[in-house]
């Protein structure tokens, strides 16, 4: 108990202790905190307090500002490399700071950024096509790498987008996709012989010994027939796919089936037990 009332009439001489000075401004009496530093007064205190050193400083930009944004310009740049060495040096010291200062500014103002950004873009468009090739062609190998790994982790989720707009849009991809293999004949030849290679492969291991070649070679010609006389391609499809998801079935003639070239694009390599009752 003493000990406490001690301590307390220690910090209530303290309080009484500190000093006080009177602005040269505003004429309020404030304490020493509330003035800047300055050696050569006896205080060592300037004579007017922080709120009109402020209110002077604001004031006299106001009035000089177009003189004093051209100092600054000159200044900036004559020691650009400087003012960017302090500047990473002290968004690496207060990084988290920095982060929270950009996103709380970013989630007042998000509107206005975005239009800003998208009117920006639209007056840019030249410059940013050529920031985006130049930075593509310095980093070919890493964007290689980044855009594999991306790939991989998300399968599924691309194949489903682009099923997606492909139902969306069955005319424009198709377009994209002629306007590609036009445009890169060599890369268009080598993914068709590389997928007719492996539809080989799989084909050959998916054929038992027991298969109806002759069977399966009608089925292929009825196809081709069926296309001649309608003007629509069709092409014979595996009713279990080779490699399917869930169940994969043989390259036989009861495994086969006549559907039209869009039909079969859209199954792709699913299986639907509920179409077709397998015995």
């Amino acid at each position: 108990m003493g000990l406490n009332l001690r301590l307390t009439k220690r910090c209530m001489l303290n309080s009484l202790a500190k000093k006080t000075k009177t602005c040269s401004k505003c004429g309020e009496v404030k304490t020493l905190d509330d003035f800047k530093e300055q050696k050569g007064c006896k205080d060592g205190c300037r004579p007017e307090c922080r709120d009109c050193t402020k209110k002077q400083q604001k004031e006299y930009y106001e009035a000089n500002k177009v003189e004093l944004m051209r100092k600054q310009k000159i200044y900036t740049q004559k020691n650009a490399n400087k003012i960017s060495e302090r500047s990473k040096k002290w968004r690496a010291k207060n990084r988290d700071k920095c982060i929270k200062k950009h996103k709380d500014y970013y989630e007042k103002n998000k509107v206005e950024i975005l239009a800003a950004q998208k009117v920006f873009y639209e007056d840019n468009k030249e410059l940013f096509a050529k920031r985006t090739k130049k930075y593509r062609d310095n980093n070919v190998e890493k964007l290689k790498l980044t855009s594999k790994e991306y790939r991989t982790k998300n399968k599924d989720l691309i194949a489903a987008k682009k099923h997606e707009d492909y139902l969306k849009n069955p005319e424009k991809v198709k377009l994209k996709w002629q306007a590609w293999h036009k445009s890169n004949p060599e890369k268009s030849k080598a993914i068709n012989t590389t997928k007719a290679a492996r539809r080989r492969c799989q084909k050959l291991q998916a054929t038992p010994a027991w298969a109806d070649e002759k069977a399966i070679a009608e089925i292929y010609l009825k196809a081709q027939e069926i296309t001649k006389i309608t003007g629509v391609r069709y092409s014979v499809d595996h009713i279990i796919p080779l490699q399917g998801e869930l169940v994969s079935g043989l390259h036989v003639e009861n495994n086969l089936e006549i559907i039209s070239l869009s039909e079969n694009c859209q199954k792709n390599n699913k299986f639907n037990p509920l179409k077709h009752q397998i015995a």
